[in-house]
């Protein structure tokens, strides 16, 4: 039991939390939009994975229907093409980056891709 003359005993600093009001004026926009902004991010490498995986199905169906293939040669190519494409984008990114400008890259993938049509 403290004496008379002695002071208080300090409390702990607590600090005072309010609970955040939607129509307060108060904003969460930098959290909340991060967090939105990775789960687009998240979501589309997501759906991106799906829609590969669903175009190689596509492929090995019409290998082994329309070409008539053995499954095991078609999935050979499938393993074939999924092992290179990988290591094609780092081949032509260092080509880009090497030899080659930004703009020069553009052409020749725009001309590419119209010939692919």
């Amino acid at each position: 039991m403290p004496g008379q003359g002695d002071p208080p005993m300090p409390q702990p600093l607590q600090e005072e939390r309010k609970p955040f009001l939607p129509n307060s004026g108060e904003t969460l926009t930098s959290e909340v939009n991060a967090g939105m902004a990775t789960f687009v991010r998240i979501s589309a490498l997501i759906w991106a994975d799906l829609l590969a995986a669903f175009a190689m199905y596509i492929m090995m169906n019409y290998l082994t229907n329309v070409w008539n293939l053995s499954t095991t040669h078609a999935a050979g190519i499938i393993n074939i093409w999924n092992g290179i494409t990988p290591v094609l984008a780092f081949t032509f990114a260092f080509i880009v980056d090497t030899f080659m400008g930004d703009f020069y890259m553009l052409v020749l993938s725009s001309i590419a891709y119209s010939v692919g049509l």
